[in-house]
């Protein structure tokens, strides 16, 4: 074999046998990590305000209540334009009927003569 081919295995197989060595000595700790709120958490001359995420999941709530207020206020007043443009089409429609009947009269007025619709007005 070429020397240089062994030498080269032989630093794979140490190299094999550190990664192993490394992994069971992982293995064999164990790990872990607490932490302790007994004392205060403070950052430079200040504590840290652990409130911090409970005023932002209140002001969610209230941004969320003040968006179904604003929801429920815009449905009623769209349900009340609506029933004032369906009164409104009602009112078109009356109104077109009544004209439509107005010009069959005055239709009728002229192919007939103004003395034979006298009678018509009593």
């Amino acid at each position: 074999m070429i020397p240089s081919l062994q030498g080269n295995r032989a630093a794979l197989r140490y190299s094999e046998e550190l990664v192993q060595h490394d992994y069971q000595r992982y293995l064999d700790t164990d790990a872990s990590v607490s932490l302790s709120l007994r004392q205060p958490l403070w950052i430079g001359e200040g504590l840290v305000d652990l409130s911090y995420q409970d005023k932002q999941v209140e002001k969610q709530r209230i941004a969320l209540s003040d968006a179904l207020y604003t929801k429920e206020g815009l449905q009623s007043a769209l349900i009340m334009q609506n029933i004032r443009l369906l009164l409104l089409r009602q009112s078109l429609l009356e109104n077109r009927y009544i004209l439509s009947e107005r010009v069959a009269l005055a239709d009728t007025a002229k192919k007939t003569g103004p003395k034979k619709m006298i009678w018509m007005r009593a």
